[in-house]
């Protein structure tokens, strides 16, 4: 699961379209431009809110059979069933060419703590 709090107001379309921005050049070459805009449109659409506030909690989770599940505050949001969206959300994150390296470093230095790995 990784978890987006945003630390100021954000406008749904800023958010979306940010996150897209990374998720498309991971998917072009494996995927038709029909599908990837179906894809796109099925993230869109597990959004509702035009803004989200700050301490707003956004989750994302990939689950077995390629389940990719939105949850904002505990609510979920809806599913996407796509193994290769999955992948390439998550990637953006923890890929070898990650959108934000020291999130990549947070993220595994949290998993280190949590499996109490010396």
């Amino acid at each position: 699961m990784i978890r987006i709090v945003p630390y100021r107001p954000i406008g749904l379309e800023h958010f979306t379209s940010s996150l897209l921005a990374y998720i498309a050049p991971r998917l072009r070459d494996k995927i038709s431009n029909e599908e990837y805009q179906g894809l796109a449109k099925q993230f869109e659409r597990l959004f509702t809110k035009k803004n989200y506030e700050p301490g707003t909690e956004i989750d994302f989770k990939w689950e077995q059979g390629g389940k990719f599940r939105v949850y904002v505050n505990g609510n979920e949001m809806g599913c996407i069933i796509s193994p290769l969206f999955c992948w390439a959300f998550f990637d953006q994150f923890l890929g070898e060419q990650p959108k934000d390296l020291n999130m990549k470093r947070t993220i595994g230095a949290g998993f280190k703590n949590f499996m109490d790995i010396k």
